[in-house]
């Protein structure tokens, strides 16, 4: 009896077969939406913090300029207040309009 040859199966050339071949394709379609969503997700809460740190930072030098105004309000008033003095507009007119310290005030 002659041994009989059973011609080969043709082949598409892929090696590894068919589930290798859909389990790639599966991956990529899964991994291409999946990093779409990733990125917009990840750029609203980049957004989201950033806008955040700046009303934050906006609050807080807002509150600071209102602390200076005060400061300097204080501070002219203060002064207003001996400009109208009689007794110091006297004093200053009688040297002069020049006063005289011992130390030099630091400005």
């Amino acid at each position: 009896m002659a041994a009989s040859r059973t011609p080969p199966v043709p082949t598409t050339g892929m090696r590894g077969g068919l589930g290798r071949t859909l389990l790639t394709a599966f991956l990529l379609l899964a991994l291409g939406p999946l990093s779409l969503v990733g990125y917009v997700a990840f750029s609203q809460v980049r957004g989201d913090r950033q806008r955040g740190t700046v009303d934050r930072l906006s609050a807080a030098a807002d509150l600071r300029e209102a602390q200076l105004r005060e400061w300097v309000h204080a501070r002219t008033s203060g002064v207003g207040k001996w400009a109208a003095d009689p007794a110091i507009v006297s004093a200053l007119s009688m040297r002069g309009g020049q006063i005289k310290c011992a130390a030099p005030v630091p400005f």
